[in-house]
């Protein structure tokens, strides 16, 4: 009996080694990613902000899905939500530019969008390595006021080139970055001013940052 148990682990071990094997040497063809959910506190302090303000803050996530056409192109579907909680505060000082009062006006902005990707990889390596990219997205825009509610459609182009690691476990990393532009349409109720999108910087465009993280199989 001890034999045929001892015959029965040794057999199982060899299959999982031969798949793990078969797993790690075989083609992948698709990939599923996911932004870390962390939350970036001040995010827009340095940059559109002349003030400190610990309640505003940004926050971000997205699911990447990816297809290998072949070993130079693939495309990508990547649903993206984020939330932003701002600050336009007013403030008054005297001749001696001491704070004589001080006025906060918070707002809350959503965006939820889905972005379709277009990936070009000159070394022909498939969904691993240096690849070049066209994303198209579309969604909408809320603005949450104290005194109006407002929701845009939202369009945007980016262009954006990195590089993604596939270990042999199917572990996969993806790093990059880019430019793009947004545009944005107001629904015919909006109640309060037309919105444009206020870069980093003040940048005629949009800057793009891609980490994600997950599993290629």
């Amino acid at each position: 009996m001890k034999k045929v148990v001892f015959l029965a682990v040794i057999m199982m071990l060899l299959i999982c080694t031969v798949t793990v094997h078969s797993q790690e040497n075989r083609e992948r063809s698709n990939a599923i990613l996911i932004s870390p959910f962390v939350p970036v506190v001040n995010i827009f302090q340095n940059a559109l902000f002349s003030f400190y303000d610990p309640e505003m803050y940004y926050i971000h996530v997205s699911f990447d899905y990816q297809r290998k056409i072949s070993n130079n192109f693939s495309i990508s579907l990547t649903p993206i939500f984020s939330i932003s909680r701002l600050n336009d505060m007013s403030v008054l000082n005297d001749m001696s530019g001491n704070q004589i009062s001080r006025e906060d006006d918070y707002w809350t902005e959503y965006e939820y969008s889905l972005r379709i990707g277009a990936e070009y990889r000159p070394h022909q390596t498939g969904l691993n390595g240096a690849y070049i990219g066209l994303y198209p997205s579309f969604g909408f825009f809320h603005e949450n006021k104290e005194n109006y509610k407002d929701i845009y459609s939202q369009i945007s182009l980016a262009a954006l080139s990195g590089y993604q690691w596939i270990f042999s476990n199917g572990f996969s990393v993806k790093l990059g970055g880019g430019i793009g532009y947004d545009w944005l349409i107001p629904f015919s109720d909006n109640k309060g001013e037309k919105r444009s999108f206020e870069y980093l910087f003040d940048l005629p465009f949009n800057v793009y940052l891609d980490f994600l993280i997950g599993y290629s199989f």
